[in-house]
């Protein structure tokens, strides 16, 4: 006998269909691990025209349409990314309906001078609307989760952490060896001015060795900013930019790298750290956000306080020479058994979902 309650799942879908965006991973891989639970979403991806997709308000006002007036059912409608709530049933909130919404980070509010001003008033104006419509708040990181509550401390009781997952791997991670030739080093990244990619061309300016070669995985707004500070990186073969690649050609480049770096400022969790560790790339980052949940201690160098171009040129080296350290593997693969998969990430929403189907 089957006791699970019935709802209706209807996930937004905003700047989902975009390859660099890591909300496009983060939607794919709960998609996939959820049906195979036997829950399927329905993504509101049909009403993001070009007029609005640059004025977050009227996208959550719109996110209204999406959801079926005329059903006496249970909806669960969940936003994916940090305000993308129906805010038009904050007024009028309908018995059978459900909200949940998902923090990733909280880049608008600690980092404003990083953002847009429509992106400092979506924050100010939008996010503490959303905060009172959700029923339940997924932060995908206790990192996320106690940024927030540093600002909101009375929502404490709607908050429930559901990281995300990596990916499978663990104990068939091979052994690298330590490059003695040209260290290659990959950075996966959309260009937002918080994502700190000058870092990557601070590094080659500063590399007068010939120490590192350098691979980027970016938007196209991304490809213009390298272009433009680092032209003569790419013209000699030492930068090389990518584009819109399949999860295959992707993989390859994660397999090839000898380390990964990460130069944000702040990240609510770093997908692409996890995808490096789980193929066991050692990871250079900044310490001091959620990405110190991603990276194994023993298999990453992370960067605290004040530092210099120098510096990161000397955590590169160090963290490749953890290629071919079986102590520090051992504890990579140890790490790594710990954390949880996409499959793990699924259970959890479902129990989400089902315990809000239940709740009155």
């Amino acid at each position: 006998m089957n006791d699970a309650p019935h709802y209706d799942l209807f996930w937004d879908a905003f700047n989902a269909t975009e390859q660099s965006s890591g909300i496009t991973h983060y939607l794919k891989n709960n998609m996939e691990a959820l049906q195979s639970l036997g829950v399927t979403p329905k993504l509101c991806n049909h009403i993001e025209p070009d007029v609005i997709r640059r004025i977050k308000t009227l996208y959550c006002y719109r996110l209204s349409e999406a959801i079926p007036k005329e059903r006496q059912s249970v909806i669960i409608f969940r936003g994916l990314s940090n305000i993308n709530l129906p805010l038009y049933f904050l007024s009028q909130r309908p018995q059978n309906v459900r909200f949940v919404i998902t923090i990733h980070d909280l880049i608008p509010m600690l980092y404003p001078q990083y953002v847009s001003k429509f992106q400092r008033f979506n924050w100010q104006v939008l996010f503490p609307n959303v905060l009172k419509l959700a029923d339940r708040i997924i932060c995908i990181s206790e990192w996320t989760k106690n940024s927030l509550l540093e600002q909101y401390s009375s929502i404490e009781n709607k908050i429930v952490v559901i990281p995300n997952g990596f990916p499978k791997s663990g104990q068939s991670l091979e052994m690298k060896k330590s490059s003695s030739r040209t260290c290659r080093v990959l950075t996966v990244s959309r260009y937002e001015p918080y994502k700190n990619l000058n870092v990557i061309v601070d590094v080659l300016r500063c590399d007068v060795n010939h120490d590192f070669n350098m691979s980027v995985v970016t938007n196209q707004v991304g490809i213009k900013f390298f272009k433009k500070n680092a032209k003569k990186y790419i013209d000699s073969g030492r930068l090389i930019l990518h584009c819109h690649l399949s999860r295959t050609e992707l993989n390859n480049l994660y397999s090839n790298a000898d380390v990964y770096l990460q130069p944000s400022l702040v990240e609510g969790f770093c997908l692409p750290a996890a995808e490096a560790q789980s193929l066991g790339v050692p990871v250079v980052y900044l310490s001091g956000s959620g990405i110190d949940e991603v990276v194994c201690p023993q298999f990453g160098v992370g960067l605290k306080g004040q530092f210099d171009t120098e510096a990161w040129c000397t955590a590169l080296c160090e963290a490749n020479l953890m290629n071919g350290n079986r102590t520090r593997l051992d504890a990579l693969k140890s790490f790594l058994t710990h954390k949880n998969s996409w499959n793990d990430s699924a259970k959890a929403l479902k129990l989400l979902y089902d315990d809000l189907a239940k709740s009155p």
